[in-house]
């Protein structure tokens, strides 16, 4: 399973990427994703984080006091939330308590990093997100006690760090992370547009094949006896692909998505004697 994990700052990139380690070590079907730099400049790596969001099952957004404001955190955090379900998402908190987390984030149900009782519970919620994948409760709880120590010293390690001891080169105006996110934002625009395109193209190529083909009757009581008529083949080869799936879809057949032009005729005209005999 995919875990999407968010991140802003130093301190907070630090913690993903002790996460990214220690995760798999407890439940090997854990799968971490976390972008290398504090997100990077350019469409291309803009089109990776859009992608690994989609593909993401649970999200842990990794939240020190010092960027929970971050509008890339907020917005990371509204992305998982339309993706997956609200109670798969998680802010794990570095410095700071449940009662000091503010604005969206306040929504979710967050998890204190210094309580091992808070952190197991995040792994139990997780494990329980996997299903069938999922390991038995016992195995769990062994390796949670076994390595839980170190994410504890990492961590520990991490909130030695001062907000001052921040580089300053790696800080970023708000202006350029929201120009970032409205790249981002239109990018998923468009694949939402192509889509609507997609499945409007579907409906046409549907209506066509029941208006404008009448020597293919769509009723699935009664097509047998005309395509049977010796130019059964030459019909169906007049229609385009998609028409062809929509006529095998309206017939019952599965599984043709993938079928060239040829294989999809021929397993519409078996369909069509197979539909004669029973008669």
């Amino acid at each position: 399973m995919k875990i999407f994990l968010s991140w802003s700052g130093d301190r907070a990139k630090e913690m993903a990427l002790a996460l990214k380690t220690w995760l798999p070590d407890v439940i090997q079907a854990i799968d971490p994703w976390v972008s290398p730099q504090d997100i990077m400049k350019g469409s291309r790596a803009l089109r990776d984080i859009a992608d690994e969001l989609s593909e993401s099952r649970y999200g842990i957004i990794c939240v020190t006091p010092e960027n929970q404001s971050s509008p890339w955190v907020n917005f990371e955090a509204g992305a998982l939330s339309k993706e997956i379900d609200e109670s798969l998402v998680s802010p794990f908190l570095l410095d700071m308590g449940v009662a000091e987390l503010t604005g969206p984030l306040a929504q979710f149900q967050a998890t204190e990093s210094g309580s091992k009782a808070d952190v197991k519970k995040l792994m139990h919620d997780i494990n329980a997100a996997l299903k069938d994948s999922g390991i038995p409760t016992e195995r769990l709880d062994r390796a949670f006690e076994r390595y839980w120590p170190d994410l504890d010293s990492a961590l520990e390690k991490i909130r030695k760090e001062t907000v001052s001891q921040r580089s300053s080169h790696s800080s970023r105006s708000n202006a350029d992370m929201l120009a970032e996110l409205l790249v981002l934002v239109r990018q998923q625009e468009r694949r939402i547009a192509d889509i609507q395109d997609g499945v409007r193209f579907t409906q046409r190529a549907a209506r066509r094949v029941t208006v404008e083909r009448s020597p293919i009757p769509i009723s699935v009581l009664g097509p047998q006896r005309e395509l049977a008529s010796g130019k059964t083949r030459d019909n169906l080869r007049s229609l385009t692909l998609a028409e062809l799936q929509a006529l095998a879809e309206e017939l019952g057949l599965r599984g043709t998505v993938r079928m060239r032009k040829s294989q999809l005729i021929a397993a519409l005209e078996d369909k069509i004697e197979v539909a004669e005999t029973d008669e």
